[in-house]
């Protein structure tokens, strides 16, 4: 971003995954599909916007507490632009949000968190995209802080679980992640575009790539044969 703006560039942010980091990841790894895309607070304002602008990017999109207030609710303008122009959505979006987030007179209550993800769910079922399909939760005793981990596990499970989260009981062996491989392990180096990446942990089902500026050189290679879906990077503000 230029000096003194902290937000801003959505599009070039989006064109970046769609461009660069995907096709990165898909060729030094095995990918099916078109991935899955998580964001939070204003990460979850991107994760609607990418649906809305580019639906076609990802199969999935998981969306926690999002921003949707930012910048006088121009999200909501957004989609009736995009329910103008595009006749199917073929993703699957969960957004999910806490319950202390609004009505409890904090400081969040002019937000509306609560109020905009029904709204914004409401507003994509009613344009009947024959494969959109969206799913909302607010979660009982989870603020703006608590609950994006909730939102994370439970948008997962509604993606690689054909929407039945609640029938998916907790298995340690499915949660278990081995540590990634040492550094300097892989073959190739990345593009200097691609120089934020810095680690991979792999697990029987979800490869989560993260974003950590602070650390230089990446840990890559994947030797999981039953690994077969990449999870890109979560968005955050």
């Amino acid at each position: 971003l230029p000096e003194g703006r902290r937000t801003g560039r959505a599009a070039e942010f989006l064109a970046f995954l769609e461009e660069e980091a995907k096709p990165f990841i898909a060729e030094r790894y095995p990918v099916e599909g078109r991935g899955a895309l998580f964001g939070c607070s204003l990460g979850g304002l991107f994760a609607l916007y990418a649906l809305l602008t580019r639906p076609g990017s990802f199969d999935h999109y998981i969306a926690g507490s999002p921003a949707i207030w930012w910048d006088d609710a121009m999200l909501f303008g957004l989609e009736e632009k995009t329910a103008a122009t595009t006749a199917d959505i073929d993703a699957t979006l969960f957004m999910g949000v806490g319950a202390l987030e609004e009505g409890g007179g904090g400081p969040q209550d002019p937000f509306k968190f609560v109020t905009h993800v029904r709204e914004m769910a409401a507003r994509l079922e009613g344009r009947k995209y024959p494969s959109l399909r969206v799913s909302t939760q607010v979660f009982d005793n989870e603020g703006h802080t608590s609950v994006p981990p909730v939102v994370l596990t439970r948008g997962l499970r509604n993606a690689f679980r054909g929407g039945e989260a609640a029938a998916v009981p907790y298995s340690p062996s499915r949660s278990s992640c081995p540590s990634p491989p040492a550094s300097g392990s892989a073959a190739g180096a990345p593009p200097p575009s691609w120089e934020r990446v810095t680690s991979t942990t792999r697990s029987p089902a979800v490869s989560f790539v993260s974003l950590r500026p602070w650390v230089r050189r990446p840990w890559t290679g994947m030797d999981d044969a039953s690994t077969r879906l990449i999870w890109p990077p979560a968005v955050t503000s």
